[in-house]
């Protein structure tokens, strides 16, 4: 059991994961827990690095406690806002397309950011001056949002932009 690092617990109808199973798992990075019905999660065990948590129904989501996850992908849930959405700093790629969410209030606080994903939620213009605090962010995703066509298109530039720098 200590050298299993990844655990794959897809389309298996949970909806509900008791924390305190992982423990035994020390050496687990990777987790995938996607296509089940799950409304809450809190992990507290702190070496899971890559967490998949999408097609779920997941409405809150407590897992600021693991500080080495890099990784999240949250895509096809229920979050309505950003105060249901509890995650570490170290984030460094964030998945959240297919869900509610109406502002990006507390985005700020993810400095590690490089990849954000939100397409098909119900963001609007004047929420997007908060990403100027995220100087580390390489790929931004905003289709199908509640954006002018020409917010949209600056973001479509940044991203065409940013692969012609990394080539350079």
């Amino acid at each position: 059991i200590s050298d299993v690092w990844s655990i794959d617990l897809s389309n298996n109808s949970i909806n509900e994961i008791d924390s305190e199973v992982f423990k035994y798992f020390p050496n687990l990075k990777e987790l995938n827990l996607s296509y089940n019905e799950i409304e809450y999660i809190k992990l507290k065990h702190n070496f899971i690095q890559d967490l998949k948590l999408h097609k779920n129904n997941l409405t809150k989501v407590d897992l600021d406690s693991l500080v080495k996850l890099n990784t999240i992908n949250l895509w096809y849930n229920e979050l309505l806002s950003w105060k249901d959405i509890s995650l570490p700093k170290s984030i460094v790629s964030l998945e959240l397309q297919h869900n509610k969410l109406d502002n990006i209030n507390g985005i700020n606080k993810f400095t590690n950011l490089e990849t954000l994903k939100l397409e098909f939620n119900s963001l609007e213009d004047n929420d997007l001056e908060k990403l100027s605090w995220l100087k580390n962010l390489n790929y931004i995703s905003l289709w199908f949002n509640k954006l002018t066509k020409e917010r949209e298109k600056s973001f479509n530039d940044f991203n065409k932009n940013n692969k012609k720098e990394k080539a350079e």
